[in-house]
């Protein structure tokens, strides 16, 4: 967001007063930022917890949408989102643009025009203004322009039409993702959301493509994949997504997140030209060869797959898969919640050499760490605890421009159940890999551990002004 050609760590939290704030640590200003609305807007309105970074102006600045709502009246609410421009000094909180009249439900970025600029892609979050018409949720891209987003020429895209036969409700948009999946150059559109059939049980989950193109996201040649009856199996939808190259054959790949699905799975699918489909896919969980742990059998599940992030954490050059499992027990602890990397390889994450991340990882039978972790991994003494949900969001980031990745985890409850009601809670922990064995272009996985480097709390943002309460509500990745 300032040009350095290093990424910021950004982190929600809610506070009092004030609701929703966004942290932003910068990789090379001697600052931090802390969002809430802008001085210029109305008294009532308020920050939300959706919020996406990307170059919207084509300035060669991340910049950075964040949702937002103020209320008009007693349960009248009016919706849009503040654009605050990146810039040499960082985010610029003085000239904050606002787009009103749009009901965030997701956010994403990426240039689906190919024009140098990004769009915003915005989904209702499946809602359905017109609860008789035959839509139930849309997604409305704003364009790029040298002056940033705009709402003039905006799209709005639905499910395709004609619905697929059978089909009587729907939930479109709950999720979205960009990225360019068939490899023309142009980023293309994901939407996800779940489909009901003619009965009760028929509701599954349905990932839909829309490719880029010089007008923007195209309705034509649209590509969809399904669970149920495409694949004869899974009938619970997809909740999260991310789109990374992560085979480097030129085409980004979509992984979908399926934490409700038998303990959690994610799903990678290889991009193509032809667009989704199930011919390039694999199914990873806790019982690939490869990958530790187990999948929980209690109500929750682990939730494996919650969160995901995609970036090389290892250094060999490939991007690696992180997986949050943020209600996974932990020894005899609930909730406790885990993070697992899958390395990637030149097919993509095959599960083969992952490492687990939970907050007894100290304990574990490793040798010493290396020297240079030392001063970190001595201040780190959480141990598990119930509900700490250790997971439930993370990031992989280029926050010092050399060598291998950071890794981010979120503990959104960390503290909650073991102090007074009201009192401040959540954690966002620094990782890194000590990989001994790490050698590049190795045919078979390093042996890697997680080392926790730093650790941040409420207590870290005292001097704001106000009290975060919530700390650790949202990660910003890549």
């Amino acid at each position: 967001m300032d040009g350095d050609g290093k990424d910021e760590l950004v982190i929600g939290s809610s506070a009092s007063p004030g609701g929703f704030v966004l942290h932003v640590q910068y990789s090379r200003l001697p600052r931090r930022d802390t969002l809430t609305a802008p001085a210029t807007a109305e008294p009532t309105h308020k920050l939300s917890h959706q919020f996406a970074a990307g170059d919207f102006n084509g300035d060669g600045f991340q910049d950075l949408a964040v949702a937002s709502y103020r209320t008009l009246s007693q349960g009248v609410f009016e919706h849009g989102i503040f654009v605050y421009d990146g810039g040499s000094g960082g985010l610029d909180r003085d000239h904050v643009k606002y787009l009103a009249g749009l009901h965030v439900g997701a956010l994403a970025s990426g240039d689906l025009n190919n024009d140098g600029r990004d769009e915003l892609a915005v989904t209702d979050g499946g809602a359905n203004p017109d609860r008789d018409g035959p839509f139930r949720g849309s997604v409305t891209v704003l364009s790029g322009t040298r002056n940033g987003l705009t709402l003039d020429g905006s799209v709005k895209v639905y499910q395709v039409v004609p619905r697929w036969s059978g089909l009587v409700e729907e939930n479109f948009g709950t999720q979205l993702a960009m990225g360019d999946f068939t490899g023309d150059g142009y980023d293309d559109l994901v939407v996800n959301g779940s489909r009901r059939g003619t009965t009760e049980s028929d509701w599954h989950g349905m990932v839909t493509l829309f490719p880029g193109s010089v007008n923007g996201p195209s309705v034509a040649n649209v590509t969809k994949i399904e669970g149920q009856s495409d694949t004869g199996g899974d009938s619970i939808p997809v909740d999260v997504m991310v789109m990374s190259d992560m085979d480097q054959d030129g085409r980004e790949d979509l992984v979908l997140g399926l934490p409700r699905s038998s303990g959690g799975r994610v799903i990678y699918i290889r991009g193509a030209v032809s667009g989704l489909g199930w011919a390039q896919h694999r199914v990873i969980d806790q019982d690939t060869p490869g990958v530790p742990g187990q999948p929980d059998n209690d109500s929750n599940g682990g939730l494996f797959g919650h969160s995901l992030a995609t970036g090389d954490a290892t250094g060999d050059g490939i991007p690696d898969l992180l997986v949050g499992a943020m209600a996974m027990t932990v020894g005899a602890v609930a909730d406790a919640g885990s993070v697992t990397l899958i390395p990637g390889t030149p097919q993509g994450p095959t599960g083969a050499g992952s490492a687990i991340y939970t907050q007894n990882v100290v304990a574990r039978n490793w040798p010493k760490p290396q020297a240079e972790f030392e001063d970190w991994v001595s201040a780190i003494s959480d141990r598990p605890e119930p509900g700490d949900y250790l997971g439930s969001s993370v990031a992989i980031l280029d926050l010092d421009g050399t060598g291998p990745l950071e890794m981010f985890a979120e503990s959104k409850f960390e503290d909650i159940w073991q102090q007074a009601p009201g009192e401040p809670y959540g954690l966002v922990t620094t990782l890194r890999l000590q990989a001994p064995t790490l050698r590049r272009g190795s045919s078979q996985p390093p042996a890697f551990r997680f080392v926790p480097v730093k650790q941040q709390r409420p207590a870290d943002f005292s001097d704001l002004g106000f009290r975060v309460v919530h700390f650790g509500y949202g990660l910003l990745s890549n």
